[in-house]
């Protein structure tokens, strides 16, 4: 089995190094190098550097139809690539192509289906392995397994389960697909629900929303775009907390309760503050931020 295999960041990369353990992966589709800071030196997408440790070709152009053709594979691969592929690129192997989506289909489909089942308040989500077509998330499933998600998880630890499962997952699914012992199920597009992109500014805490929708989004953004609120003009970003019965009547009102504990009002219901990161500085437990800024507490914190 000759796979081509397309995906961009570290969960992608994962998934190529265990694929190419098992089948012939004999070329890799990434994204650009990113050019950071000031010296805007060059960075590597996690596939760029795994498919030059794995020494398989690669390009970060966009992939291109003919150039697919010629190679005669039997199946392209994606995974968290960051872009929709024409038709004529899905169609160019001789199986088409198969895509690992972290959701329960026809349930969340887009570009946040992570993110968006954590703001959500769901108990449980899944992977689903999908026949591309012409669509956006719309084709035959081939495969699904249900994760279940635990009060603690945030956006980096479900999208490692996720990733985990949906790898074993699609390893399954290819051998089920070179042997011709594989299914088709059409979705049921009328059962389709639908995710958002996610930008740095939805990460902007409210204050005046409860404090269980507000703890939901602490995890579901993080690492990224992560929740943010303002404390002396300097961003502060929301890393760990929890819901608290506390009430006040301020929302973003900090206070120290007899146990010790700082919490911030809401509009229904505190939150009790665990980890913070003052901009410019590392991410600190609150009670060591506390010792060395004792006039947060009783402070406001903006939206």
């Amino acid at each position: 089995m000759k796979i081509i295999f397309i995906g961009t960041p570290e969960e992608s990369a994962k998934c190529l190094e265990e694929v190419s353990k098992i089948f012939e992966v004999i070329f890799v589709y990434t994204k650009e190098d990113k050019i950071r800071g000031r010296g805007k030196s060059k960075t590597f997408t996690p596939v760029k550097t795994a498919a030059i440790n794995l020494d398989i070709k690669f390009s970060t152009s966009s992939p291109n139809s003919d150039f697919l053709k010629s190679l005669d594979a039997d199946l392209i691969v994606l995974c968290s690539y960051g872009a929709k592929l024409d038709v004529d690129v899905i169609n160019s192997a001789k199986f088409g192509a198969i895509n690992i989506h972290p959701s329960l289909l026809p349930q969340y489909r887009g570009p946040s289906p992570i993110i968006t089942p954590l703001l959500d308040g769901c108990e449980d989500t899944g992977v689903s392995i999908m026949k591309m077509d012409e669509g956006f998330d719309t084709g035959p499933i081939l495969a699904q397994v249900k994760v279940k998600i635990f009060p603690e998880d945030n956006g980096e630890m479900l999208t490692y389960k996720l990733f985990k499962k949906g790898t074993k997952l699609l390893i399954n699914t290819i051998r089920k697909i070179n042997t011709g012992k594989y299914s088709e199920t059409p979705q049921n597009h009328s059962d389709a629900t639908f995710t958002k992109i996610i930008r740095k500014s939805d990460g902007k805490m409210n204050w005046n929303e409860e404090a269980e929708k507000i703890e939901r989004q602490i995890r579901a953004y993080n690492p990224w775009p992560m929740a943010f609120s303002f404390w002396n003009n300097k961003n502060l970003k929301i890393l760990k907390a929890k819901t608290s019965e506390h009430i006040f009547e301020k929302p973003g009102h900090v206070k120290r309760t007899s146990s010790n504990q700082i919490i911030v009002a809401t509009k229904k219901g505190s939150l009790e503050l665990h980890l913070i990161q003052l901009e410019g500085k590392t991410p600190t437990n609150i009670q060591d931020f506390i010792n060395g800024q004792p006039q947060f507490v009783e402070s406001i914190l903006s939206s």
